[in-house]
């Protein structure tokens, strides 16, 4: 785009169009990323200044609750709220570890929390908080993602069951377990076969 200003109300059109499609191309850049962001589970949230309590979560992050961006307010008290009362103490250790050490606070704190949290249905679904910490003056943000892990856990507490279901079957059918690693010659058995 190549043109000339004259006089100065043709200065101030060719900084109003520059002005547009840089902000066009920010608006797409922004639309790409947030479809990106949903289509993986995976929301942002910022907690923009700890002291006054101002946050903000990306509308991928309200979605994996079941949520709109008005449905609800993005805040410590919402978050509390929302926190099954099972994770809720973990999380609050976390916070007041946080809160402990703030005045002194000077570099990163790196976290990683798993939390269950009631969505907009009413039912409980697990994700994964990482959080990173910035302190600008006086002021301290922290920013993160959360990450849909619902279907791992569901997984995962599956597995779990299954386990102590087949080692309470072996135990009660008096029998146990062996195993043969042919390349290593290794032969691991379970302590039920050794008895």
């Amino acid at each position: 785009l190549s043109i000339q200003p004259v006089k100065i109300n043709s200065i101030v059109a060719i900084v109003t169009i520059r002005t547009s499609i840089v902000t066009y191309k920010l608006d797409q850049l922004k639309y790409h990323y947030e479809s990106a962001l949903e289509k993986s589970n995976v929301g942002l949230w910022v907690w923009i200044d700890t002291d006054k309590g101002q946050s903000w979560w990306s509308d991928s992050f309200l979605a994996l609750l079941g949520y709109e961006k008005n449905d609800i307010e993005p805040g410590f008290q919402t978050m509390i709220d929302l926190i099954h009362p099972d994770h809720l103490e973990s999380f609050m250790k976390t916070m007041n570890a946080f809160y402990e050490t703030k005045e002194t606070y000077t570099s990163f704190i790196e976290e990683k929390l798993e939390i269950k949290m009631r969505t907009k249905s009413g039912a409980y679904k697990y994700l994964l908080f990482t959080s990173k910490s910035l302190k600008e003056d006086t002021v301290l943000r922290f920013t993160g993602t959360v990450v849909d892990i619902d279907v791992l856990k569901n997984i995962e507490d599956t597995l779990i069951q299954r386990e102590a279901q087949l080692k309470l079957s072996m135990e009660a059918g008096n029998m146990g377990t062996w195993s043969w690693d042919i390349a290593t010659n290794d032969v691991v058995w379970s302590d039920h076969v050794l008895q």
